[in-house]
């Protein structure tokens, strides 16, 4: 029932925001539609639903013409085939070329690069090069189109996407609420809104039944019989098997007792909707006559329980007499597909560079100037333009996968013999640090540089005076230690790259927060005022020490420089 209420809010009402908690399923919504058509057609090139679909959707919006006089006579050739058929592009308007060729140019990049990055990042990077990013409608859609790919990223096994385990679980997962609106109109099913309060609350539908449920192959109840529990349990028995026999049927009265329980919950849940008002309740309820001229609550619905309390104010309504004028009848031969698309103008040279910058979760990038000057060149040198786009791509995961090396290094150095560490052992994990990087969907080339910046990194605090005194073993000392926070709606897991707990001089303890950060510094860059960007975190770790009351000292080891910055 809200389903339909939301659509028609947001056809007919966009003026009205409203939240909608766990009503809109993921995959209704158009924007998430059209990213799973790109990772179904990049998968399966002979998928012609998706592919038709992608050159349908707003970053390409081809007319229905085009897309006749693309592939409506030739059904045994793929649509990417038929894209490369200059004759067959010949007969397209001028526009469908120039939007074809830009669908085209994209993913002839994106195919040569397949199986050379994470595919999250693939997939996304592909639908941000398409200007996925500047066809979104609603402000929420980005969040949207995010739960979609993280989704993509933790079913992809090898490269690979399960396309029905994707399917289904977008199935699982709901659109975000409008992140414009404000809490006065909300949408909630009655199970969500027990505990809530609300100044008006209005029941839509009261007149439907709930759905059928299906006869289940085996009923059972446990009943008491001379103070002995049983087990009474029936299989099912097709109707027609009992015309001829007036036994009792056990699977029908077991069927009996499940109904009454189904009629107790159906008040139960009556009576949670109707009690979360404070002002006024709004109960809503069409109803038709029948063949006498009565009219007669549906069984088995909400309006049903109230029928009592209200059969007389229907009796005394109005009769509404549907008619032609009352009646919103379309003509479906007048009817008019509305196609959301970008203008022809967004697909001149300076296209990507207008595309607005996304910043998403792991594996998202820029790619808006550096993409327009490789298209540009992709004609002169198309495996240069790959190398140099993958380059590219990944320079923004390289340093944070950089960090999260640092990291692992800096646990096994504090978990095992700092004396062994000596230049020449940690020279000797180069090959190890960039095989990692290389696993992470990084070129031989950038894996190499990263290697590089780690070890440099490493070398520096093991050789630093802060460094040997971060990592020696200290009383109560912990690596990595992850610690949950419960919160008002969620828990909060929290990682402390190191913590310890120091006997001073005057024989008092203090409890030390440290975090690593590999940071590169220029001349113009205080460190105390990049240490100083890190406080909110490390308040927060802080936080989660305050009940051993102990004084608590926070600080940030720069990996690069090897120093220590407290944080006062």
């Amino acid at each position: 029932h809200l389903t339909a209420l939301v659509s028609e809010i947001r056809r007919n009402h966009p003026q009205l925001k409203f939240q909608a908690v766990e009503i809109e399923h993921l995959n209704d919504r158009q924007t998430v539609q059209d990213a799973l058509s790109l990772v179904c057609a990049m998968h399966h090139r002979a998928d012609r639903t998706h592919w038709l679909n992608i050159l349908r959707a707003p970053w390409c919006g081809m007319m229905l013409k085009d897309l006749h006089a693309l592939a409506a006579d030739n059904h045994s050739a793929t649509i990417w085939q038929l894209m490369h058929d200059e004759n067959r592009l010949k007969s397209l308007t001028e526009d469908g070329r120039l939007r074809l060729n830009h669908v085209k140019t994209v993913l002839n990049i994106a195919f040569e690069a397949q199986g050379r990055m994470p595919t999250r990042r693939w997939l996304e990077s592909t639908w941000l090069q398409l200007g996925g990013g500047k066809c979104l409608v609603d402000a929420g859609d980005n969040r949207d189109v995010q739960v979609f790919f993280d989704l993509v990223e933790k079913i992809s096994r090898s490269g690979h996407v399960d396309i029905a385990k994707l399917e289904l679980g977008m199935q699982k997962l709901y659109a975000k609420p409008d992140i414009e609106a404000d809490d006065s109109l909300q949408f909630l099913t009655i199970h969500k809104s027990k505990g809530l309060e609300f100044d008006t609350v209005i029941l839509p539908a009261l007149y439907r039944p709930p759905r059928h449920a299906d006869n289940e192959l085996v009923l059972w109840q446990e009943v008491m019989v001379d103070n002995h529990l049983h087990l009474i349990a029936a299989p099912f028995t097709p109707k027609s098997a009992n015309k001829k026999s007036d036994a009792p049927n056990i699977y029908e009265y077991l069927k009996a007792l499940e109904k009454e329980r189904a009629d107790n919950e159906i008040v139960r849940l009556l009576y949670v909707a109707a009690t979360r008002t404070q002002r006024q309740l709004h109960l809503v309820a069409s109803m038709q006559t029948n063949k006498n001229g009565e009219i007669q609550p549906v069984a088995n619905s909400l309006l049903k329980v109230l029928w009592p309390a209200v059969e007389e104010d229907f009796c005394r309504a109005e009769l509404l007499e549907l008619n032609e004028s009352t009646l919103q009848t379309l003509d479906i031969t007048q009817f008019k597909p509305q196609l959301q698309r970008l203008h022809s103008e967004e697909f001149n040279s300076d296209f990507l560079d207008r595309i607005a910058q996304v910043v998403v979760k792991q594996g998202a990038v820029k790619t808006a100037n550096y993409v327009t000057n490789q298209l540009s060149q992709m004609n002169e040198n198309n495996n240069e333009v790959i190398q140099n786009m993958d380059h590219h791509l990944g320079h923004a995961d390289l340093h944070r996968h950089c960090g999260i090396l640092a990291h692992i290094y800096m646990q096994l150095f504090a978990t095992t013999d700092l004396q062994a560490w000596s230049v020449e052992r940690l020279q000797q994990c180069q090959p190890a640090m960039q095989k990692w990087l290389m696993q992470q969907g990084h070129t031989a080339k950038n894996a190499q540089q990263g290697a590089v910046q780690v070890l440099a990194a490493l070398r520096a605090t093991l050789q630093s005076e802060a460094g040997q005194w971060v990592l020696k073993n200290h009383d109560n000392a912990a690596s990595e230690l992850s610690l949950m926070q419960m919160q008002e709606s969620n828990m909060k897991n929290h990682v402390i790259d190191r913590t310890f707990i120091e006997n001073t001089t005057d024989g008092k303890k203090v409890r030390w927060v440290v975090d690593y950060k590999m940071t590169t510094f220029d001349e113009t860059v205080e460190i105390t005022v990049s240490a100083e960007q890190h406080r909110p975190q490390l308040e927060r770790y802080a936080n989660l020490f305050v009940s051993e009351s102990l004084p608590i000292r926070k600080a940030v080891l720069f990996l690069t420089l090897g120093e220590l910055v407290e944080l006062y």
